[in-house]
């Protein structure tokens, strides 16, 4: 190996998967390299090196369309510098197999979009001159931004062959050129000398709590602590008019959490770990919760970021049930719950039956007719039903649909009595820790559910028949006390307030 060969090997090991954002350019036209993330799937060793397969995605300016995109790549030492960045002559010419004797990777794109072509796909030859070869590559991914002037393309499962171990930090240097001409040769645009540097390394894990929480660990080869930041996102599918891809980081990935890091050296390892991190609200928020996180770091004197995948394996954490509470005052239904919709419910319906009526829904999540309808900034929801009802007592219940609107659940049915409730007496209220209720003689007995305002059963009675139910012990808040009675089934709940 010549002293020229200006390797960065450095003998650590490499993460099962690794990221890094390309960042240094230089450009002729408009076909500027915004970023680049690179993700390696496999490291395998093969005679005298390593066969790497990995994932490339890089964001690209527009020229007129960019007709036709080629990538080259180098390792950092062999990069021939062919376009003679800074200062790219108008009439540089398509290199050949010639000018390309040394490059690891060979990839063309043809981005031509038209009726007999109908999306971008990877091409088979290298125009310009068909003895170079094209680097195997699986899959490819576009997506065009809103604005027009950008584009941002995934090749996945790119395999190219490094003549080092697999347990080396590899320095690369990377050229992006296009060209409109249907001969796909001539260039049009050019950006070159785009540096990298893999360090540090970021891996983790998601843990299988409820809410969920996540492993973090950045290691570094370097010989002195590192200091920088990082981003935590949501790994989402397409969202709206952006057409994600799970497993590829791109706008569509929600920011969830961000924090500060500074590697410790100990035991001859310069690393950052931080355990059972949280990134509330999505962490307890379906269906972001049951869903994997990329890690975006940037470390002080580094041009590049690094980007890190961490598996979420855990089970789905089950869709929270949705407890109504209620009461009636002066003819006038008031209800209370929390907003489903925070915890990735696209849709629901407060639905209303009279006895022996079938149930119609009165208000939903995108109307609430002429009903009044408030909603507090912790999620509580307050609704008022105004309409004439001569019945003695009506049901409500919620319907809501999941976020992949495949399935439709229903919260508990609440009855609410629209009259006085005979000679039940409910005292005092509001009260300081404890209250009581008084029954009349003949009471049948039934069961009676104590409920706090997040829905949550703090206390519960079964079969109860005794004239006097005596509850002390609570913290102050809003408490609802649910009750069936035995003989009829009729369903009620009451208002408890402990100051």
């Amino acid at each position: 190996m010549s002293k020229k060969l200006n390797l960065i090997l450095m003998q650590k090991t490499l993460p099962i998967i690794f990221f890094l954002i390309l960042t240094g350019f230089v450009s002729e036209g408009q076909c500027v390299i915004k970023s680049s993330i690179v993700q390696l799937n496999t490291s395998i060793p093969s005679g005298a090196g390593c066969l790497i397969n990995f994932d490339y995605q890089f964001t690209i300016e527009n020229n007129g369309g960019n007709k036709y995109i080629y990538l080259h790549s180098w390792l950092s030492g062999e990069y021939p510098n062919y376009f003679n960045c800074p200062g790219i002559s108008n009439d540089a010419k398509a290199p050949i197999a010639a000018d390309l004797l040394l490059s690891r990777i060979n990839i063309g794109i043809h981005n031509d979009i038209h009726e007999g072509h109908p999306k971008p796909s990877l091409m088979n030859t290298y125009v310009p001159d068909p003895t170079v070869p094209i680097t195997p590559a699986g899959a490819l991914f576009r997506y065009v931004y809103p604005t027009g002037d950008s584009a941002r393309f995934t090749i996945k499962g790119i395999q190219v062959f490094i003549p080092f171990g697999c347990n080396s930090l590899v320095g690369l240097m990377s050229d992006f050129w296009s060209t409109q001409a249907e001969s796909a040769s001539t260039i049009h645009c050019v950006s070159c000398s785009i540096p990298v540097l893999l360090d540090p390394k970021v891996f983790g894990l998601v843990n299988c709590t409820s809410p969920r929480t996540f492993n973090l660990i950045i290691s570094s080869v370097k010989s002195t602590p590192l200091t920088g930041n990082y981003q935590v996102f949501i790994d989402n599918p397409a969202i709206g008019e952006l057409n994600g891809v799970t497993g590829t980081f791109g706008p569509e990935d929600s920011l969830a959490a961000s924090g500060n890091y500074t590697t410790i050296i100990e035991e001859q390892l310069n690393r950052f770990v931080a355990t059972n991190q949280a990134y509330e609200p999505y962490s307890s928020m379906k269906p972001s919760s049951d869903r994997n996180l990329w890690v975006s770091v940037q470390t002080q004197g580094y041009s590049n970021r690094v980007m890190g995948y961490l598996l979420n394996s855990c089970a789905p954490l089950p869709v929270k049930q949705i407890i109504i509470n209620g009461h009636c005052h002066d003819g006038t239904i008031r209800l209370f719950w929390r907003d489903p919709l925070l915890d990735g419910i696209t849709f629901y319906e407060l639905q209303r039956q009279k006895p022996g009526e079938a149930f119609i829904t009165v208000a939903d999540s995108k109307r609430f007719n002429a009903h009044t309808f408030i909603k507090t900034d912790d999620g509580m929801v307050t609704f008022t039903d105004n309409t004439p009802m001569n019945v003695p007592f009506v049901n409500y219940r919620i319907q809501t649909n999941s976020f992949d609107n495949k399935t439709i659940t229903y919260s508990p049915v609440i009855s609410i009595r629209l009259h006085p409730l005979g000679n039940w007496i409910i005292y005092p209220n509001p009260s300081v820790g404890s209250f009581r209720v008084q029954f009349p003689e003949g009471f049948k007995g039934g069961d009676f559910d104590l409920i706090d305002i997040n829905g949550r059963s703090i206390r519960c009675w079964k079969a109860f028949v005794s004239s006097e139910l005596y509850v002390t012990g609570l913290l102050p808040g809003i408490y609802y006390l649910r009750s069936v009675k035995t003989n009829s089934k009729e369903m009620n709940t009451h208002t408890i307030i402990i100051q």
